[in-house]
């Protein structure tokens, strides 16, 4: 009763002065992005939610801005389907707080302590792994809008509108082999289902079907032209690398008839899988919803895997074999804690090529110090350099240097020695790629 009654005359005063009194984050380590950001607002007088909404993002000016405006009267026919599939609901408040940190407890729910986002024993990496996610989010969501990219504007987009322009589809074929070269006409006037973006898969990408109902999509394995990525575990893996044989049997590769409809073997496994037949990825879904979507801006593949790991790994017991991916990507655009949870899926358990670490392995445990910084995370998201520093100071560098600074941190280069040559974290190049990844 005596503890009880100081707490209560504590917060009575606190609260009858008006006095804030600062909070040792950096001792206190809290875990996880709720409390880090509880921890952090409670310095500024203010909620987590007050925090994310006026001091990270700005509701006035981001933060799903893109649903709460009006299409211009010369979109297209595809942009004027997406925008009435995706922002018709949860409109402004798709990348809220409260969407976020839903997705969050529902990963730490799913997988203990396995999942460590943000949970690192260094205050100072949670912060550097905090500022690298929210830089790379808000850097994929914000366009090209001019005198956006380096503040609080981030979470603008929650699809990518551009991608469906009226110079931006293709002719490609239907199963296209090559993509280059094959600029489209009439872009304007095509709807989702026939506008073919640049993200639309090769006919090297390929995913088992169920036979009696061709919409699902099997969960368990995509193929996508360089191995076999199983998705039951997380980290996804590949077991299969190089061109597996359904690959290696279609027409770029030897000069026979397709037999997509063969009895699937999974060539790694040596088993049949009953009840499915091979299909082209790029038949799964209509061609227009191959575009960048969520925090993250999945794309092409990227949804494929997290639809399959998704099903396979974290949300449905027991495991869901098949399921329509056109209907789940529908969903990903509406629901902003899905839509957290694949871009947490992305960072924490997406590895692009064989052997490859997740996000979160560099830049949270990587032993090397010149790997928590934004340009590591910068060249294992692009697969390069782009959007790093753009013509106008702008870009990933900059929004990570807003967010570090907002979290009491400094942007600093940390040096490190590849080849010879003496080389830094804030130096974005195939030496930091090659440094702390291979």
């Amino acid at each position: 009763m005596k503890k009880l009654t100081y707490s209560l005359l504590s917060i009575t005063f606190l609260s009858a002065s008006n006095l804030v009194y600062a909070v040792d984050c950096a001792s206190q380590n809290p875990q996880g992005p709720q409390a880090i950001l509880e921890c952090i607002a409670s310095n500024h007088g203010q909620t987590a939610e007050e925090y994310w909404n006026n001091i990270l993002f700005s509701s006035a000016s981001a933060l799903d801005k893109f649903c709460q405006t009006s299409l211009s009267d010369n979109a297209t026919q595809a942009q004027k389907e997406m925008y009435a599939v995706s922002c018709n609901f949860q409109k402004g408040s798709y990348f809220s707080y409260a969407n976020f940190i839903a997705a969050d407890q529902a990963m730490r729910l799913k997988f203990g302590n396995s999942y460590t986002f943000l949970r690192s024993n260094d205050y100072t990496i949670n912060l550097k792994e905090f500022s690298n996610f929210l830089a790379t989010l808000a850097q994929e969501t914000t366009g090209m809008i001019p005198g956006m990219k380096n503040q609080n504007d981030g979470l603008y987009f929650r699809y990518e509108n551009g991608a469906l322009g009226s110079t931006s589809c293709y002719d490609y074929a239907s199963n296209p082999t090559d993509k280059s070269g094959t600029t489209g006409s009439n872009c304007a006037s095509l709807g989702l289902s026939s506008y073919k973006t640049g993200y639309y898969p090769k006919s090297s990408y390929v995913v088992a079907v169920d036979s009696t109902t061709p919409n699902n999509v099997y969960t368990g394995y995509v193929f996508d032209g360089d191995g076999e990525y199983m998705l039951t575990t997380s980290p996804v893996s590949i077991i299969f690398p190089g061109i597996p044989d359904i690959i290696a049997s279609l027409p770029q590769y030897k000069d026979v008839a397709t037999q997509l409809a063969a009895p699937l073997v999974v060539g790694s496994w040596g088993t049949t899988l009953n009840g499915f037949q091979w299909q082209y990825m790029n038949q799964t879904i209509d061609p227009g919803y191959w575009i960048g979507m969520g925090n993250l801006q999945l794309t092409g593949d990227s949804m494929t895997k997290f639809f399959g790991w998704y099903n396979q790994s974290f949300a449905n017991t027991p495991v869901v074999s098949s399921a329509n991916l056109q209907n789940f990507v529908k969903q990903y655009l509406q629901d902003g804690v899905l839509a957290w949870e694949g871009g947490l899926w992305y960072w924490m358990y997406r590895i692009n090529g064989y052997q490859n670490p997740t996000l979160h392995d560099i830049i949270a445990n990587s032993p090397k110090a010149a790997c928590h910084d934004i340009a590591i995370s910068t060249m294992m998201v692009n697969g390069g350099c782009n959007n790093y520093i753009n013509e106008d100071g702008t870009g990933r560098k900059a929004y990570y240097q807003f967010f570090l600074g907002k979290f009491g941190m400094t942007m600093t280069a940390v040096p490190y020695e590849y080849g010879g040559q003496t080389y830094n974290s804030l130096q974005c190049n195939d030496q930091i790629y090659a440094y702390c990844v291979k």
